[in-house]
């Protein structure tokens, strides 16, 4: 028996998504086993008089119990209308509508995409696609130069704990890059590298500098240089939900508080503002020394849209991920993007979002 409750379809976001000025790519989702072939009619939302072109889907995935269907429309007017029909051995197709499933489709029903603008297509780098991507937290990576070293370093064959460093470093990455090499590496993901009280690094206290017991800025560099020189791409990790409450514009909320140029960088619930008392949004409302960027704010977007492009310039690196994206607001991942790509097209831009990630589709 047909499960209509699997049939679905969202007429935006990942269901339906500009891939160039005129494409988009529409994805239907069914109940596995129940239709034999899948097709999509569409033409120009204005064009009331010619017949639609009807297309099949092709499969996508397979996850045991449905099938997500998928095909490329092309229109060259940029604006959308389409519907589905569904086929059945033997019987009738169905047609999954704007109104949902009906025997019969009139103008009314279809699904509408009304216009591709230029900045709804999204653009993702080619050498990106299908590569094998190799996360790196520094510290326990390779210790090449004992140099940098914190104190009280671990020996390797020691357990670990949150605190306690191991001193691998950006020049340990370039001593095993045969290793990566080897094992069919085609980008690296670093764990946070700028400055931080933490082991962790994910509560940066100054986005302008390199931690020194990584190597630093120039160690940095010639990690990006040596990767690059093998046909490596590497990705730094954009840690800008939250800071350190080390940081420079946090301390100055904390000496100032209610005068402070920076109050409206963060969320303060009240004054006096304290560690202590952490009367602030700060991460996962657990961690007060993790105090939440007010990432509406215009200028927390500029800064941290600077602080992201200089990294780029300086380094040559090949993009971010970016930590906790689904907690920062829309505006500030808009300008991030077009800054940035606008100009080095080609950086890889990925978010952490673990559950329905249709709404930060840039």
């Amino acid at each position: 028996m047909m499960d209509t409750f699997m049939i679905m379809h969202q007429p935006y976001g990942l269901d339906a998504y500009a891939v160039a000025s005129d494409t988009l790519h529409i994805r239907l989702r069914a109940h596995k086993g129940d239709f034999s072939r899948v097709a999509i009619h569409y033409k120009n939302l204005y064009d009331h008089h010619n017949p639609p072109i009807e297309k099949d889907m092709d499969i996508l995935l397979d996850d045991g119990d449905s099938i997500l269907y998928e095909v490329a429309i092309q229109v060259p007017e940029k604006h959308f209308k389409y519907y589905f029909s569904l086929h059945r051995s033997k019987q009738e197709p169905i047609f999954f509508t704007a109104d949902g499933i009906l025997e019969d489709v009139q103008p009314s029903n279809y699904f509408y995409y009304p216009q591709i603008n230029d900045d709804d297509v999204i653009s993702l780098p080619e050498w990106a696609e299908g590569a094998v991507i190799y996360q790196i937290l520094v510290d326990r990576f390779y210790d090449q130069d004992s140099r940098n070293n914190p104190p009280h370093t671990k020996s390797w064959s020691a357990l670990p704990d949150r605190h306690t460093y191991y001193g691998g470093d950006f020049q340990g990455i370039i001593a095993k890059i045969d290793y990566l090499v080897d094992m069919g590496v085609e980008i690296i993901y670093l764990s946070p590298v700028f400055l931080s009280p933490s082991y962790h690094k994910y509560d940066v206290s100054d986005y302008s500098r390199i931690e020194e017991i990584y190597g630093g800025k120039d160690a940095l560099k010639d990690l990006v240089d040596e990767v690059h020189a093998r046909g490596i791409k590497i990705l730094l990790d954009g840690v800008f939900n939250h800071c350190s409450s080390a940081h420079p514009f946090f301390q100055d909320v904390l000496k100032n508080q209610a005068d402070s140029p920076y109050r409206h960088w963060f969320k303060l619930a009240d004054f006096p503002v304290s560690v202590a008392k952490g009367n602030y949004d700060h991460f996962a409302n657990q961690v007060p020394t993790m105090p939440k960027f007010n990432t509406a704010h215009q200028e927390v977007i500029e800064y941290l849209t600077t602080q992201s492009l200089y990294w780029v310039e300086e380094l040559g690196i090949d993009g971010y991920r970016l930590d906790v994206a689904d907690e920062v607001s829309h505006r500030f991942w808009r300008y991030f993007y077009q800054n940035l790509k606008a100009k080095h097209p080609e950086l890889l831009i990925i978010g952490e979002i673990w559950n329905y990630a249709s709404s930060w589709l840039i």
